[in-house]
């Protein structure tokens, strides 16, 4: 009976050990996780940094962006011109400001400004998923009844539907806002970026409407 009850004491002994084990192991994981986001959000913002030149990143961001039909086009899905226009028409009035205002009087407004400009972000990034969500739903519905379209068409319009969040994360324009921290340089690079990457956009065939 004893020996039973010492047993089991040892069993429980060890299952605290491998408790403490698993939770030293999620700790390590969090950790993991926590800089291989920072690993990746680095990479989006790395156009900021003078050593990096910002037109090659803008290229190869908006291409990767599109799907390739050939004869430097793209095919940018849900991605054209009217909806980034918001987003230009702010960095462009942020620079006015900038060509106009001493530093002691613009570095508020960028701030200001800047947190506007991530508002918009966000809610562009936000309402794309929202759309994308109601096409699926209207795609599923046609779906059933007419269950002859291929999967490769599904997917296709699928990878289509979500080009503005996408162009909005994986760019970095929205984690680069926080970094520009009122250096006004960062910003100019900033507006540069946006602009060789609406360049490249429209060059590889994106669409104004």
């Amino acid at each position: 009976m004893s020996g039973r009850y010492n047993r089991n004491n040892g069993h429980e002994k060890r299952r605290f050990v491998n408790n403490g084990s698993n939770k030293k192991y999620g700790q390590a994981e969090n950790a993991s996780s926590e800089e291989q986001e920072k690993n990746e959000r680095d990479k989006r913002i790395c156009f900021l940094r003078d050593d990096k030149n910002y037109v090659d990143i803008a290229k190869e961001r908006i291409t990767r962006l599109g799907r390739d039909l050939g004869n430097d086009k793209y095919d940018f899905g849900n991605l054209t011109t009217s909806k980034i226009r918001n987003i230009l028409s702010i960095v462009n009035d942020i620079l006015n400001d900038m060509h106009v205002l001493h530093d002691n009087k613009f570095e508020p407004v960028l701030d200001k400004k800047l947190k506007r400009l991530k508002i918009k972000l966000i809610y562009e990034a936000g309402r794309d998923e929202e759309d994308n969500e109601s096409r699926n739903k209207r795609d599923k519905k046609l779906k059933e009844k007419e269950d002859r379209e291929s999967k490769e068409k599904e997917e296709e319009r699928s990878r289509k539907n979500g080009n503005v969040k996408r162009f909005i994360i994986d760019t970095g324009l929205l984690d680069a806002i926080d970094e520009i921290n009122g250096d006004k340089e960062k910003f100019k690079r900033y507006a540069n970026y946006l602009e060789a990457l609406v360049a490249y956009h429209r060059y590889y065939g994106g669409k104004d409407f």
